[in-house]
């Protein structure tokens, strides 16, 4: 009886010990039964930004919403997947379509971007993922 233990103890070792991790490009995050995903944008106790998703993956010609306080900004200081850098609040809300871009080598199944969510005068630099669209 110890040895059957031992041996289902074994068993549940090595089945959670090769389980597959979630690979985050593969998982989108916009809203179930939508194109949209939704990040929340909220301002600690310092001023301090924080999002609730990280990174953010999406697909061309999906939507994004970036919804915090009225003051925010969202900029990409290097490469972006949107025609300009810098896109503005309005209201509170940010309400993008990510365009088809143009150019994708053939290996290339996503691309990464880094982005910038200004508050004032304080900087938070989470990851923007691009996959590649339908």
């Amino acid at each position: 009886m110890k040895n059957i233990i031992y041996i289902v103890l074994l068993a549940v070792i090595s089945a959670c010990a090769i389980a597959e991790k979630p690979n985050p490009i593969k998982d989108l995050t916009v809203n179930r039964g939508t194109n949209t995903a939704v990040v929340k944008v909220s301002i600690d106790e310092n001023g301090m930004p924080s999002i609730d998703t990280d990174p953010l993956v999406i697909k061309e010609g999906q939507r994004v919403v970036w919804v915090g306080p009225s003051e925010m900004s969202i900029k990409f200081p290097g490469k972006t997947p949107f025609s300009k850098g810098k896109l503005p609040t309005r209201d509170a809300v940010i309400n993008m379509k990510v365009p088809k871009q143009k150019k994708w080598a053939k290996s290339e199944e996503y691309k990464k971007f880094k982005y910038d969510v200004v508050v004032g005068d304080k900087v938070l630099d989470p990851v923007f993922i691009l996959r590649r669209g339908f």
